[in-house]
C-alpha cells in the first residue's frame, strides 16, 4: 500500500536525495517516494513520511540510508546498450590499444560509472575477448583492466556474483548474442552466469559520485551513460571537472546519446568514431 506525501515531507526528502546521491528530482516526481519508500515507511513502523524523515535524521537505524539508496536508484541497464559505441570501440579503440600495448606495453583501464547490475562492464569485457580471440592477441587480456561502480549494494550484488535470469539476458542488442551467451555464459536452470575468464578482467566496488575520484586511479576510458541526465547542473560540473582529472592524456569519455559536456566544461573534444560520438580530453 502506498502512503501519500505532502509536499513539505517531498521537499525534505528531495533535498536529502540530491544531497546523498545527487540525483535531482522534479517537483513531479512525488510519486517516486510514494512507490519506492511507502515499503520502507512501513517496514520501519512510521505512520507517514514526516516520521519517516525524523527516524533517517536521527541515525538511528543502522543501514537505512543505504536501504533508501537501493530503493531510489534506477538500476536501468543492458546488454551492449544502443551497440553503436560497442562497435565503435571495437573497431577504432581496442586496435588503437592493441598496438600500444605492442609498442611500449600500455595497460589501459575502464571505469564503467554507475555500473549498476554489472551489464555494462561485462559487455565491455566479452568485446575485449572476442578481440583478443579474432585478433590472436591474448596479451591484451592481461594488460587491460575494468573497474565497475556503483552506489547501489543490491545492484552490486549482482554485479560482482554475475548471475542473470532469463529477462535480463534477454535486455539489449548484439547480433551474434546467442554465439556470445555460449561462449561466454555458463546456464544453469533459470540462470546464466558469466564466466571465470570474463570475470577475470572486472572488478566493482561500492562507489558514491560525490567522493573524490583518487581513490580509483587514472583510467584511459569512462563509461558513464544515462546517468548525468540525472543529476544538477552544480553536481554535473563537479562531474565534469573531476572525470578530466581521472583521464589519462587522449583519454575517452562516453556518455549517453542525450548526454554532453557541452555547457559544463571546454575541456572535451567531441570525436566520430563510425556513427557514434566519443569524448576526448584536449591537450
Amino acid at each position: 500500500m502506498k502512503i501519500k506525501i505532502t509536499d513539505k515531507e517531498f521537499l525534505i526528502l528531495k533535498e536529502y536525495i540530491e544531497t546523498h546521491c545527487g540525483i535531482a528530482l522534479r517537483n513531479t516526481q512525488k510519486y517516486l517516494f510514494e512507490s519506492r519508500l511507502s515499503k520502507l515507511v512501513a517496514e520501519h513502523r512510521c505512520n507517514n513520511f514526516t516520521e519517516f524523515s525524523q527516524l533517517i535524521h536521527s541515525g538511528k537505524v543502522n543501514g537505512l540510508q543505504e536501504k533508501i539508496v537501493n530503493a531510489m536508484t534506477t538500476n536501468e541497464t543492458l546488454w551492449f546498450r544502443d551497440n553503436h559505441p560497442w562497435q565503435a570501440f571495437s573497431e577504432h579503440i581496442l586496435p588503437t590499444w592493441a598496438s600500444q600495448i605492442t609498442e611500449s606495453n600500455m595497460s589501459p583501464r575502464i571505469w564503467s560509472a554507475a555500473s549498476s547490475t554489472g551489464q555494462e562492464a561485462y559487455s565491455i569485457s566479452m568485446l575485449i575477448h572476442e578481440y583478443a580471440r579474432l585478433q590472436r592477441h591474448p596479451s591484451l587480456l592481461q594488460n587491460i583492466e575494468i573497474v565497475g561502480t556503483d552506489i547501489s549494494t543490491s545492484a552490486l550484488y549482482v554485479a560482482i556474483s554475475g548471475n542473470y535470469d532469463e529477462i535480463s539476458m534477454t535486455r539489449g542488442f548484439i547480433p551474434p548474442w546467442d554465439q556470445l551467451k555460449t561462449r561466454y555464459f555458463t546456464h544453469r536452470g533459470r540462470v546464466w552466469e558469466i564466466n571465470p575468464e570474463c570475470k577475470k578482467l572486472t572488478r566493482f566496488r561500492h562507489f558514491n559520485l560525490q567522493e573524490t575520484f583518487r581513490s580509483l586511479g587514472k583510467f584511459d576510458m569512462i563509461c558513464l551513460r544515462n546517468v548525468i541526465i540525472y543529476f544538477a547542473d552544480d553536481f554535473k560540473r563537479e562531474l565534469f571537472r573531476k572525470m578530466e582529472s581521472s583521464l589519462n592524456p587522449g583519454g575517452y569519455l562516453l556518455l549517453g546519446a542525450s548526454e554532453t559536456p557541452i555547457r559544463y566544461t571546454d575541456n572535451f573534444k567531441s570525436i566520430k568514431l563510425g556513427i557514434s560520438t566519443y569524448y576526448q580530453l584536449k591537450g
